[in-house]
């Protein structure tokens, strides 16, 4: 008979991997594609996914908190140390960091270039050499990068689970 609390402990893991993961792979692949090509604006696709992403990423810390928790609960309890093991905190610890980073680090500093670019009476459909624009796009790929970093650590973490 399994240990029922590994099971579950297991089962909470794997779960808030597959939801980080699954929904940042659902939202940058099939949503945020399908709402940019089928709305009439950029601006107005942009605020429609910016939502959606708010959103995830409220569901995104509370996966990082299971994650944390399981992963120490787990270890703690029925793991002894080793290199696997050392290869999966590094992981975790890599992929939390790097989607705090991006959310809280470089995402309120999107929504500052998004407010100015508003206020100026501009929207993302004009002029692309405008420095404003081009702030708000290079802020746009840094966050790009560090949440698709953070999803092929959390990857790579579901790997050492098994």
């Amino acid at each position: 008979m399994p240990d029922a609390l590994f099971v579950l402990v297991s089962f909470a893991v794997h779960m808030s991997l597959a939801l980080w993961i699954g929904g940042a792979v659902f939202f940058g692949a099939l949503a945020a594609p399908r709402v940019f090509g089928a709305a009439p604006s950029r601006t107005q696709a942009g605020e429609i996914v910016g939502g959606m992403v708010g959103a995830f990423a409220k569901w995104k810390l509370g996966c990082m908190a299971v994650l944390i928790l399981g992963t120490w609960f787990r270890y703690a309890r029925w793991e002894a140390w080793n290199d696997w093991i050392a290869v999966r905190f590094t992981l975790v610890a890599a992929a939390c960091v790097l989607e705090i980073l991006a959310t809280h680090g470089v995402g309120p500093r999107i929504m500052a270039a998004r407010e100015e670019l508003h206020s100026a009476g501009l929207d993302f459909d004009g002029d692309p050499a405008d420095p404003r624009r081009r702030r708000f796009r290079r802020l746009h790929g840094m966050v790009m990068g560090l949440q698709s970093l953070a999803v092929l650590c959390a990857a790579g973490a579901l790997l050492t689970f098994f």
